[in-house]
């Protein structure tokens, strides 16, 4: 059944790169059109460039509105919302970066 739903999402903290790309894929991926609504800016998250600067000027403590518009809307809006919850530092470390200073790269 085709529905337009909108929900409010709260963002506690600051969205990390992780977060947003997470929340482009889910986006993306979604058979419909999704907006997003906060402080009389509208976003387009299939724009990708456009979603990372809009995520990224947004303060802590920020209320979002999605629009979600298609079949399924309220499993992508649940998705959306788990997206955009603040993440603890112990799952925030679970990707650990190496680098080997023997390696070398010419430019």
């Amino acid at each position: 059944m085709y529905e337009i739903i909108s929900k409010d999402v709260k963002i506690n903290n600051k969205l990390t790169m992780r977060q947003i790309m997470s929340l482009y894929q889910e986006m993306k991926n979604y058979r419909g059109s999704i907006y997003i609504i906060c402080k009389h800016k509208v976003v387009d998250p299939a724009n990708l460039s456009k979603l990372v600067s809009f995520m990224l000027t947004l303060d802590e403590k920020s209320e979002l509105k999605v629009v979600a518009e298609g079949q399924d809307v309220q499993s992508i809006l649940n998705n959306v919302e788990k997206c955009c919850q603040s993440v603890s530092g112990k799952e925030a470390n679970i990707y650990e970066f190496y680098i080997n200073p023997a390696e070398t790269v010419q430019i």
